[in-house]
């Protein structure tokens, strides 16, 4: 048994077919309290599941949306930009624009919490056809989207 084990914390089980089950309580995003229970061949690939899944809980928990996407988060921050008169319509269109190139790429469909730095690495080299000028902007958006 881990040190994981604590009151509170969960129970291990080793299973009849030998596997291992671990039920974990938790607090879902409405403040009810819930069981889940993760299984596998070894106690750490339980662990592991159970980690991945209250990191999740925990952005849900504060309000973090896990499927949203570096295009949608940008495009909610221009809109509101463009509504409270930060930028000009031609501003605003500029940034639609420009956001398209990562709306278009693998990593646009992807929610931003799963993108990896070999991910955001590949696609920067991607960029390598464009201008300085269009690269610079185009790592100003990736740089805003993970700062929100």
């Amino acid at each position: 048994m881990s040190n994981r084990n604590k009151n509170g914390m969960g129970t291990m089980y080793r299973r009849q077919d030998g596997r291992y089950e671990f039920r974990l309580p938790y607090i879902n995003e409405k403040g009810e309290r819930k069981r889940k229970s993760f299984y596998g061949e070894t106690e750490d690939e339980c662990f592991n599941q159970a980690d991945d899944f209250i990191s999740v809980q925990n952005m849900l928990n504060e309000g973090i949306d896990c499927t949203v996407t570096i295009p949608d988060l940008l495009k909610r921050k221009y809109k509101d930009d463009f509504e409270m008169n930060f930028v000009s319509e031609a501003g605003y269109d500029r940034n639609l624009a420009t956001l398209k190139r990562i709306e278009d790429s693998a990593i646009g469909s992807m929610p931003i919490i799963i993108i990896t730095e070999m991910q955001l690495e590949a696609f920067m080299k991607s960029m390598t056809r464009y201008s300085n000028s269009v690269i610079s902007k185009t790592h100003q958006q990736l740089k805003l989207a993970f700062d929100l």
